[in-house]
């Protein structure tokens, strides 16, 4: 078997040609693991900032509702809409053709 020269890691290495095959995998293997674990720390600060997002509108919800309160008649819309809500459950009760999302068909 032939004696070649490999350069690893700085170093110059004599191996034989079957150990060269095998000092190629490995650096092959490491280069793939070294992939996979930028592939997961870019996964993980996508799911950070999905979670930061999702705090921001939650946030935004709760404060925008809080607001809401505050106004004038507050007390009378929400009345009036739980009337409404209950004309369309009796409505779709008696078979009317009930409210369906856009997009979306009854056959």
């Amino acid at each position: 078997m032939k004696e070649k020269t490999l350069k690893i890691y700085g170093k110059n290495i004599k191996r034989k040609t079957k150990q060269l095959k095998s000092n190629e995998m490995k650096a092959k293997k490491l280069s793939k693991i070294e992939e996979l674990e930028k592939k997961l720390h870019a996964s993980m600060r996508v799911t950070e900032q999905l979670i930061k997002q999702n705090t921001f509108l939650r946030d935004l919800a709760v404060g925008t509702l809080e607001t809401i309160k505050l106004m004038p008649d507050y007390d009378k819309a929400i009345e009036e809409l739980k009337k409404q809500a209950a004309d369309e459950v009796g409505k779709n009760a008696s078979g009317e053709k009930k409210f369906e999302p856009l997009g979306e068909t009854s056959n």
